[in-house]
Formats: C-alpha cells, sequence, structure tokens
C-alpha cells in the first residue's frame, strides 16, 4: 500500500513538472537536467528520489495526458456556442504536410472572442 502510495504520488509530481514546463513555454529538454538537480539538491526526498522524467516521458505526458484532457474540455465547450474553424496547411522542404487547425469561440468565462489550437495533423509525401 505505501509502495503504491510513492508511485501515485511521483506520478502526480511528474504531471505537474511537465505542467510547468509547458505553461512556462520552458525547453522540454530541461527536464534532462532539472530532475538531476533537483535530486542532488533535495537528497532527503523519498518522493524527488522516485521522479524519471527526461524530455520523452515529459513529451509523452503533455500530448497524451494534459493535451487529451484539455482538448475534452474545449469540445465540452464548443458543444454549447457556435465557433469558426480555421485551418493552414503548409509543406515543407521535405516533402510533409502540415495542417493546424484552430477554432475560435466566444468564451463565456473570459467574456472575450477566443482562437485556440484544435489539432495539427502531419502527412509524409
Amino acid at each position: 500500500m505505501v509502495a503504491e502510495i510513492s508511485v501515485l504520488r511521483t506520478h502526480q509530481n511528474g504531471k505537474k513538472h511537465s505542467q510547468l514546463l509547458m505553461e512556462h513555454n520552458i525547453s522540454f529538454l530541461t527536464s534532462d537536467h532539472l530532475i538531476d538537480l533537483l535530486k542532488e539538491t533535495f537528497d532527503d526526498s523519498d518522493t524527488v528520489q522516485c521522479l524519471n522524467m527526461k524530455h520523452t516521458k515529459t513529451t509523452a505526458i503533455i500530448k497524451n495526458v494534459i493535451g487529451a484532457i484539455q482538448k475534452i474540455e474545449l469540445a465540452n465547450k464548443l458543444k454549447s456556442c457556435k465557433f469558426s474553424i480555421m485551418t493552414d496547411e503548409s509543406t515543407d522542404i521535405g516533402t510533409i504536410k502540415t495542417s493546424c487547425i484552430v477554432v475560435r469561440f466566444f468564451d463565456e468565462g473570459s467574456k472575450k472572442i477566443v482562437s485556440t489550437f484544435w489539432e495539427l495533423g502531419t502527412q509524409r509525401f
């Protein structure tokens, strides 16, 4: 039971770590050094010592956990209001086609018109 609580606490701290980097637009590569620094600084903390997060795991948490939750929340908002869809496509020099989808709607919470990222798709030719 104690081990399960420790694993759960470590997972939650990893999510918080990822949110910090995302919210402050900090490079995910910082994770490679930040966790090691935290382990050295807080060597008496079992929770910090259990953290194993490099940039690959940080990216996966942001894309698959935080991003998925935000997309569901946005979809729920869009169900109750009118919105516009904007899209832009681009092809890079390596023949990879990228399509970005943005939605624009009136947000009742902030009382403002908001443009929010919906999805980024890529296709190789």
